[in-house]
């Protein structure tokens, strides 16, 4: 089926929905469609087959070899996504614990000069 090719082809090359329609200048939506199978796929087959370099027949011929219709490659696709997701979490978990640190001093410092001022009030 062209929707799930069409879907492998857009994982292997690791690009979102979004990259993917507008190289082909056309809504995400309008994409999306493509790849469930409620599109017009032939509408964009010349843009599709020109942006991947592959033939009509690459893309319409199920025992084909030049697509691989894998499970592995979306499910490396998959791990290479949530892979980058948390590495992005991470970074800026690790900018929210350096904000605090220094918020942490500051507080610190200004209450010892706090206590010291109250000491010296109180003994006066």
């Amino acid at each position: 089926m062209i929707s799930k090719r069409l879907r492998v082809l857009r994982l292997k090359n690791n690009l979102s929905q979004e990259e993917l329609a507008y190289e082909l200048c056309i809504s995400q939506p309008t994409y999306a469609r493509l790849e469930n199978g409620s599109g017009n796929w032939a509408k964009y087959l010349t843009e599709i087959c020109k942006f991947f370099n592959v033939t009509p027949n690459d893309l319409l011929d199920e025992n084909h070899a030049g697509i691989e219709n894998s499970k592995e490659v979306m499910f490396d696709s998959i791990i290479e996504k949530c892979k980058e997701s948390y590495e992005h979490r991470i970074a800026e978990q690790t900018e929210t614990i350096k904000t605090l640190k220094k918020q942490i001093e500051f507080l610190e410092k200004n209450n010892s000069e706090l206590i010291s001022l109250l000491r010296t009030r109180l003994i006066a």
